[in-house]
């Protein structure tokens, strides 16, 4: 399977990266008109960029436990520098806030991107209240880039992350590792049809539980049937390693569909099936995976967002086990006199565990709940301060991973 999935995915993999050089044989004046003002942003001088992010949040259940909970006030402060060329403001977490950018679901029919070349960091040290000990420091660096001609793009990304967070599964507080390496490319070959490819690389890890890596290529052609809606096609290949359990090999074709059929409203993802061998270890299996999204613009300002998606990955605590998880979300904005913004989060999140060497060994099943309100108003291009309150309920058929967990938290962001 391994040698079917390389002569199927190699073909296209390489086209789009092929076709970004090759892209000059096109009319000189065609390249000329689409390509001058991603031009001149490429050209231009190096501009540096900072900011700062910092919170109180009071939480009643900081490490997940069903008894004996740790409450107490955490104090957070994020900096980001940032340094590069082009326009990356708005890839920015803190200083994007300078850029008025209306946010939707994806870019794909508004190519919303840019092109740049950029480098940024951005730690976050927390304080706890209560215990010393428990204190973080975490960073986060990323090196990307987007170049594109007249009829194609590339885009790559490095980075490293690490992150102190509560982690369901592992049922306490943990610092998750994550560093990857990611390269995309497209080209159209007309008006209506583009090839695109994508290739990522990337090892996740825990303080206190499993580390897994994962390879991955995929291949999608996709076709506008009309000015807002794109049907296409995908298969995506790859290779997963946990660091105790079987070595898996997938295979997921996939449909995917982009389209707005009236101005306000807009949906669009992908449905497949992920086809995966295990080897010797366990039966091959196959599961239907997802990941889809609606938005429903209802006035100016107004919105609402449903999304739901489904995942395979390796388990962060149990030998030999995968993970299954399905979540639901939905989404309601609203802005108030321009400056201030509401916003309501709910969702229901599934996860269940799959054997993947031996035999079942983990009958567990967890049902997460979660609920935020915040509000927002912006002070001015350069600042904004927030309220927030969310409410967090784990439902678990193994008694030792239930909780229930309110956070109320104040923030302040401000980019120079």
């Amino acid at each position: 399977m391994k040698r079917v999935i390389s002569w199927i995915l190699m073909p296209f993999l390489g086209l789009p990266l092929l076709a970004l050089a090759a892209d000059n044989t096109r009319s000189i004046t065609a390249y000329q008109d689409a390509g001058a003002a991603s031009g001149a942003n490429w050209l231009s001088e190096w501009k540096f960029a900072s900011g700062f992010a910092s919170s109180s949040t009071y939480d009643d259940n900081r490490f997940i436990q069903p008894n004996n909970k740790r409450e107490g006030l955490i104090f957070s402060f994020t900096p980001e520098m940032a340094i590069g060329r082009g326009d990356y403001i708005q890839e920015l977490n803190v200083v994007s806030i300078k850029q008025e950018v209306v946010e939707g679901l994806d870019d794909s029919l508004d190519g919303l991107k840019r092109d740049n070349l950029f480098f940024s960091y951005n730690p976050t040290l927390s304080l706890f209240s209560r215990e010393d000990e428990s204190d973080t420091l975490d960073h986060n660096f990323r090196l990307a880039t987007r170049q594109s001609a007249a009829f194609s793009a590339v885009a790559a990304q490095l980075l490293y992350q690490t992150e102190t967070t509560s982690n369901i599964e592992i049922g306490g507080l943990t610092k998750r590792k994550n560093v990857s390496a990611t390269i995309d490319a497209s080209y159209n070959f007309s008006e209506k049809v583009t090839v695109t490819s994508l290739g990522r690389a990337n090892r996740e890890s825990f303080s206190n539980g499993l580390s897994s890596s994962e390879v991955r290529a995929a291949a999608a052609l996709s076709y506008r049937v009309r000015p807002k809606t794109i049907l296409g096609t995908e298969i995506a290949a790859g290779r997963l390693q946990p660091e105790s359990g079987a070595t898996q090999i997938f295979l997921v074709p996939s449909f995917k569909y982009d389209f707005g059929p009236v101005a306000k409203l807009r949906f669009n993802g992908s449905l497949g099936m992920d086809l995966r061998q295990f080897g010797d270890s366990a039966a091959d299996r196959a599961y239907f995976i997802f990941d889809v999204a609606g938005r429903y613009d209802v006035s100016e300002g107004r919105s609402v967002a449903l999304a739901a998606r489904r995942e395979i990955r390796a388990s962060a605590r149990y030998t030999g086990e995968n993970l299954l998880n399905t979540t639901y979300e939905a989404r309601f904005q609203q802005r108030l006199f321009r400056r201030y913004e509401l916003t309501l989060f709910a969702g229901r999140s599934r996860d269940a565990y799959e054997n993947n060497q031996g035999n079942p060994t983990v009958a567990r099943h967890d049902d997460y709940y979660f609920g935020r309100i915040a509000f927002t108003r912006n002070l001015g291009r350069s600042s904004r301060v927030g309220f927030d309150y969310a409410h967090n309920q784990n439902k678990s058929s193994d008694p030792t991973f239930e909780f229930t967990r309110n956070t109320y938290s104040v923030t302040y962001a401000y980019a120079f």
